[in-house]
């Protein structure tokens, strides 16, 4: 036997095994369900959590990527950071905020109630922007033209309302695209 099919004999059957180990025996057959908790086999819950955790971290993410592509000469740094600052602190309280609105395993809030919660988060954001604005502006303003160009496109690039902040769907590939608590299945 060739060293090739020796290699071969001994390696096919631990890719079997592994694939069969990688596989829970009561696995559902067939593609994951489409959105919301469905897709996390109905556990809102820990879906809402991670979704809190994951949005917050895909913006510290795009704001090191923004750093990167503008190459920021070193007069501007500083205005990038304390800008950058200002974000991730206002980050925080709204991952803080999500985390706290995590809803139990089996509750299901009426109207009233997600109102409530939007009408928490919509504040929470004027709040951020209100906040972040002249960090904002004072680092916008040391850009050159072809930066704020580059910045205007890449700062909002799902359509997102308000930066990193302004909405909490799929992460940085959408991260800006709705509202930090989804409801199942909505936005």
């Amino acid at each position: 036997m060739g060293k090739i099919s020796l290699v071969l004999c001994t390696l096919l059957p631990l890719a079997w095994s592994s694939a069969a180990l990688a596989a829970p025996p009561n696995a559902p057959e067939g593609p994951a369900p489409a959105g919301g908790a469905d897709r996390h086999h109905g556990d809102f819950a820990a879906w809402h959590k991670e979704m809190c955790t994951e949005h917050f971290a895909r913006m510290a993410e795009h704001l090191g990527y923004l750093q990167a592509r503008l190459e920021l000469s070193d007069q501007q740094a500083p205005a990038f950071d304390k800008w950058r600052q200002a974000v991730l602190e206002q980050g925080a309280k709204e991952r803080s905020s999500c985390l706290e609105a995590t809803p139990k395993a089996d509750a299901k809030p009426g109207l009233p109630e997600r109102e409530a919660r939007l009408e928490k988060i919509l504040s929470l954001q004027l709040q951020g922007l209100q906040a972040t604005r002249p960090a904002l502006e004072g680092f916008y303003d040391t850009l050159s033209a072809e930066q704020k160009s580059l910045f205007d496109r890449e700062f909002l690039p799902h359509g997102g309302h308000h930066g990193p902040m302004g909405g909490h769907g799929e992460p940085m590939g959408g991260p800006m695209d709705g509202p930090m608590t989804m409801e199942h299945g909505q936005k």
